[in-house]
């Protein structure tokens, strides 16, 4: 009975082995049959994928002006836009000197500065890249980014399918339904449009320089005496004309004042005469 039992056993364990050789075998062939379908699929798989690139770059420049003019011309070549521009001189009070009696000097720093926002085909943002970079400038601050937007677009188009499933649905909300569905179709729109263009944000620092500007000063003059005399005489009788106001203000005190008088003198004198 044992003998039967582990002669079982060895059959069942060469028949596994068997199994697994085969199955080995044929994945191989399929592997050598089929070369490179795993890497092709997820080749294609990545190009299809949609992104919307950005990019940040912050340049410490000789001439403001003229480096602005290059990127315009270079844009232009690229079938790019700028939809934003900003120039300006930055001004930092430096000190204050008198150089004179009635002269000071003023020292300023000013550094030029400009910002352009712009968007370049996707098809040509490496070039434009490449150019920026190849500038005769020094780099303050680079920043490349990518954000895929693929998920994002399916998962929109996928719920639009499912609400016109339901849109025959009498119990669903038809008129939040169809708002929602064309909000999503909006914002994938929105996307598309983003992912086709490469958006790039420049600032431009020149180089800093002092400039010195010559104020005259300005001397303090005084008051003549006769007008501050008049102004004296003025607030003088303001001061009595308050004073006379609040006495008539307190009119009732000043009769009470009185009538008490007149009786302590009455009194006074009557008790006088009572004592002689």
């Amino acid at each position: 009975m044992q003998k039967k039992y582990w002669a079982t056993l060895v059959a069942a364990g060469v028949l596994i082995l068997g199994a697994c050789k085969n199955q080995a075998t044929r994945e191989s062939s399929f592997e050598e049959s089929s070369p490179g379908v795993g890497t092709a699929s997820s080749t294609k798989n990545a190009s299809s994928r949609q992104v919307i690139k950005t990019a940040a770059l912050e340049l410490q420049v000789e001439n403001v002006h003229e480096e602005v003019a290059q990127l315009q011309q270079l844009i232009q070549s690229l079938n790019g836009h700028v939809y934003h521009y900003e120039m300006k001189s930055n001004r930092e009070f430096l000190n204050e000197q008198e150089v004179s009696l009635d002269s000071t000097r003023y020292t300023y720093r000013l550094q030029p500065f400009a910002e352009l926002k712009v968007r370049i085909p996707a098809s040509q943002g490496d070039t434009f890249i490449h150019a920026m970079l190849k500038n005769n400038a020094a780099i303050e601050h680079l920043l490349l980014d990518e954000n895929d937007i693929t998920d994002q677009l399916v998962l929109n188009e996928t719920l639009n399918a499912s609400n016109s499933a339901l849109s025959k649905d009498p119990d669903m909300d038809q008129l939040q339904m169809q708002n929602q569905m064309a909000q999503r179709k909006v914002d994938n729109q929105s996307l598309q449009y983003k992912s086709a263009y490469l958006w790039f944000d420049i600032q431009l620092q020149g180089r800093a320089q002092n400039i010195s500007n010559f104020l005259a000063t300005t001397h303090e003059y005084h008051t003549p005496i006769g007008i501050r005399l008049f102004h004296a005489l003025d607030g003088g009788w303001q001061i009595l004309a308050t004073l006379v106001s609040a006495c008539l203000y307190i009119w009732p005190i000043w009769i009470v004042g009185l009538i008490l008088g007149f009786i302590w003198r009455k009194s006074y004198f009557k008790f006088r005469r009572s004592h002689l």
